[in-house]
């Protein structure tokens, strides 16, 4: 039979405690740079005004511990957000097509910090020709007798 000592559980509890510290300081250390990433999303779009268009950011938690960024804005906009992932070391999954500038999504990894989705949507939208179309219809005349 094995005893344990009122020092072993004093120990133990210790060594436990000081776990729960260091994951409590790690989410926080998280928590906050999720936050500052936000806040820098957010003023990048506060300092690019589209014309005749409102921005729009959201973000949340899911229950995986992901967190979830949709954003809007133009060309600009997005370039700035795409720079400031990389300089926070974080990776993209897939890089936005050359031909597909409206909206663009993919998963940002980084070493040690939850995933991050992040989906943009362009405002600065337009309507171009892309070709042209013949329609046969019939054409009707009205007569009266």
């Amino acid at each position: 039979m094995t005893y344990v000592t009122k020092e072993l559980r004093e120990d133990a509890a210790s060594i436990m405690q000081e776990y729960v510290d260091k994951i409590d300081s790690f989410v926080g250390n998280v928590a906050g740079q999720c936050d500052e990433l936000m806040e820098e999303i957010q003023r990048i779009q506060d300092e690019h005004p589209i014309a005749g268009a409102e921005h729009v950011f959201h973000a949340r938690i899911d229950n995986l511990g992901e967190l979830n960024m949709r954003f809007t804005g133009d060309e600009t906009i997005y370039s700035m957000v795409y720079v400031l992932m990389r300089k926070r070391g974080f990776t993209p999954s897939s890089q936005m097509g050359a031909d597909k500038k409206d909206s663009f999504s993919c998963w940002w990894t980084r070493e040690n910090f939850p995933t991050i989705y992040l989906s943009f949507s362009s405002l600065v939208c337009e309507r171009k020709i892309i070709g042209t179309r013949t329609v046969e219809e019939p054409i009707y005349e009205i007569t009266c007798s």
